[in-house]
């Protein structure tokens, strides 16, 4: 099975593409400022100790929702 990409726009303009398998957690966060949404996952997948984070303005329920659309594609 060839592995599923999610694009991911940061706050700052970036964008990400992220294996959906290498995430592990999305949490939205309320600042003083907006509600954010934080995307942790896995650079590499066997290995705990290389996690990165994304930061986006998208809802949590929006970023999972295109997740499990991806999945269902599949």
């Amino acid at each position: 099975m060839d592995p599923i990409f999610i694009k991911i726009a940061d706050i700052r303009g970036g964008v990400h593409f992220v294996n959906i398998k290498h995430i592990y957690e999305v949490e939205e966060v309320m600042n003083a400022k907006a509600k954010l949404t934080h995307i942790r996952y896995y650079s590499i997948p066997d290995c705990k100790g290389h996690v990165n984070k994304v930061i986006t303005k998208e809802y949590a329920n929006a970023v999972l929702e295109r997740i499990n659309q991806l999945k269902a594609q599949q």
